[in-house]
């Protein structure tokens, strides 16, 4: 009997051997179920891993490996070919989080939010961040984008080697510029939460959205939703300083038809504006 040619999703074999650099050999390995190891990074007493083609993140103690982060699903797609591959030199410590960059695979479909991520452990959990795309703006949607490398020059400067089809450079953080710029490009998606259940689904009706500060004249957001994680993202409000003026909070009634229907799982997508300064969102609330 034949066998069928594998793919490189296929083969889960990823082992690191630990060594303390003074025995004549290494310990027993830690194993991930895996597509490889692509980087690591030794911050104080622990091992950070980048391991498989799905963006994975694990902290290890030299002993075993727990799962930390993950970048979102909806970028990946195995069997398509959108596969992440991080380089080996694209981690670092950075700002007191692990900085690293993420890559399309150079022979594969385009892969869109291709970039530098951070990722920051609290107690509350811990936050993923697409930090910074190229200064092209290209993020692989369009053509493959790698990120070779990473080198923080000093507390706020931080060099990143990419290619962009076959554009290469160097670029360099500017504490002077702002992400978030004025076509809403700065977002961040919250967890998918379960609201109701299949028999008893669940109508949100009120929307609050609060800020750290009141809001500047050149400030916006825009607040998206989706009931599943296959669906693509639905505008559910969008506002501007001109209508709302410089509030610390904004109150709003979405108890309508055309609004978020009776859904038992939701998630939002929060994205901000502002061409000169940051909106510094606090909370989004919703009553039912």
């Amino acid at each position: 009997m034949a066998l069928g040619k594998a793919q490189i999703y296929d083969l889960k074999i990823a082992d690191i051997f630990p060594w303390d650099r003074f025995s004549p050999s290494f310990y027993d390995p830690i194993i991930l179920n895996e597509n490889g190891v692509n980087a690591m990074i030794t911050i104080g007493s622990s091992l950070y891993i980048l391991a498989g083609l799905q963006g994975n993140i694990y902290k290890s103690n030299g002993t075993n490996a727990v799962q930390i982060g993950q970048i979102p699903q909806s970028i990946v797609n195995l069997t398509a070919g959108k596969y992440l591959v991080p380089f080996p030199g694209a981690i670092t410590e950075y700002k007191g989080k692990i900085y690293f960059g993420i890559s399309g695979d150079s022979t594969s479909t385009t892969i869109g939010n291709c970039g530098v991520y951070s990722l920051y452990q609290t107690t509350k959990g811990n936050i993923l961040t697409l930090e910074h795309t190229i200064s092209t703006t290209a993020d692989g949607s369009a053509s493959v984008v790698l990120i070779g490398s990473l080198l923080p020059i000093t507390r706020d400067i931080l060099t990143v080697g990419w290619r962009s089809a076959a554009t290469y450079g160097i670029d360099r953080t500017s504490i002077s510029t702002y992400g978030t710029a004025d076509t809403y490009t700065a977002y961040f998606d919250t967890p998918l939460y379960k609201i109701g259940s299949n028999k008893n689904l669940i109508k949100l009706k009120d929307m609050e959205i609060s800020f750290v500060k009141e809001l500047a004249a050149n400030e916006s957001f825009r607040v998206q939703y989706r009931v599943n994680l296959t669906d693509s993202f639905t505008t559910l409000k969008t506002d501007t300083y001109s209508n709302l003026g410089a509030v610390i909070s904004a109150n709003y009634n979405i108890d309508t038809e055309s609004d978020i229907p009776p859904c038992e799982y939701v998630q939002f997508r929060i994205s901000l504006c502002g061409t000169t300064t940051t909106l510094q969102l606090k909370q989004l609330v919703f009553k039912y």
